[in-house]
């Protein structure tokens, strides 16, 4: 599941944990998140764009990518040392992930004059940068600022024209963009997602597999510097060996169902999007979709957060196409979006250890 900053992961409901204050220490915790996430430059040269591509969206924040530039040509490719068999067998997640940082870095490079051009094969994805006029826009501005926010939503609707917005943003390169408002479709939406997390739960590898990537400590969020940092989520910190033995106790798939039920109900809507092959390429095409249309959301000071159990349980994809009449395309992606509160960011490793090849 995408869960970055998020991104693709599954939440950890708020309240499992007793809750706590935050301190001065706290505080300087979330600053060093935060500090990593200043304001895209444009003078920042390669260096700046791949900056801003690592702050997309990944899978459970594993950080997928490994990034190689010569020239006019930045090269992504996928780190499958850091690939999630449980949730993501076939590595969809993982090059979706890819198409996110390739959308940010298209984007960080338009404030430097350049336009990039997208070729995806198995070795991940090349961007031919080429000058172009320089342009402005709020999806630039938006890079730093996106996350995902596992939290309650307001319950707010979302005005037409930003509708539309959204729309238009996350249509790209064939993937279609279907949004989810009526309350019985979000209702039906929350029941596959209960069934999937349900399937999920009893599956002890897909437990190990998320257990492996929560940041209980904030030492080890940033001694890591990726995963899920239990923060994010809006829990508490606590030493590993607690949560480890603590979290199958507390979050079981009533508790767990129960939060998404409400976390989805809360949200002004649900966007699914949909590849036009299931290919890298496609997967690819949709990661680039959903990360504009998660820059516009946030330029609309709209919350977004993934809850794609429809999709990672095998069993359940035949039946959630069939529900949403997505014409025979599967659901790739499953983002609930509304008017949120801003969550601690995530951490991000630094370039040095994801820059592998230059010139």
């Amino acid at each position: 599941m995408i869960a970055a900053g998020g991104g693709i992961a599954a939440a950890i409901p708020l309240g499992i944990f007793l809750k706590n204050n935050m301190d001065e220490q706290d505080t300087i915790q979330i600053a060093s998140a935060r500090a990593i996430r200043e304001p895209i430059r444009a003078d920042g040269g390669m260096h700046e764009i791949i900056r801003a591509a690592t702050l997309a969206a990944n899978s459970h924040n594993t950080q997928p990518w490994l990034f190689s530039y010569s020239g006019s040509q930045l090269h992504i490719a996928p780190d499958f040392s850091r690939r999630c068999p449980a949730v993501d067998p076939d590595d969809h997640h993982l090059w979706i992930s890819l198409g996110c940082a390739s959308e940010n870095a298209i984007q960080a490079a338009s404030a430097s004059g350049l336009s990039g051009h997208v070729v995806t094969n198995h070795n991940g994805v090349t961007i031919h940068l080429e000058k172009m006029v320089l342009s402005t826009s709020h999806l630039v501005d938006a890079i730093p600022l996106r996350q995902c926010s596992r939290t309650q939503y307001d319950g707010k609707p979302v005005a037409s024209d930003v509708t539309v917005a959204l729309q238009q943003a996350g249509m790209l390169s064939g993937v279609e963009l279907h949004l989810i408002t009526e309350p019985s479709q979000k209702k039906k939406i929350a029941e596959f997602v209960a069934a999937g997390n349900s399937a999920q739960m009893d599956d002890e590898r897909f437990m190990q597999e998320l257990i492996a990537w929560i940041r209980f400590s904030d030492a080890e969020a940033l001694h890591t510097r990726d995963g899920l940092w239990t923060r994010s989520s809006g829990n508490p910190t606590v030493p590993r060996w607690i949560g480890a033995r603590l979290l199958p106790l507390v979050m079981t798939p009533q508790s767990a169902n129960d939060q998404y039920t409400k976390h989805i109900d809360s949200s002004a809507g649900v966007a699914i999007f949909s590849a036009p092959s299931a290919t890298p390429e496609g997967w690819v095409n949709v990661g680039r979709a959903y990360q504009r249309f998660a820059l516009e959301a946030t330029h609309h000071n709209l919350k977004h957060a993934f809850i794609n159990q429809p999709y990672e349980v095998a069993t359940l994809r035949e039946q959630f196409v069939s529900a949403f009449n997505l014409g025979g395309r599967q659901a790739d992606l499953i983002v609930r979006y509304g008017y949120g509160s801003v969550m601690p960011y995530s951490y991000r490793r630094p370039l040095s250890q994801v820059i592998v090849k230059v010139g």
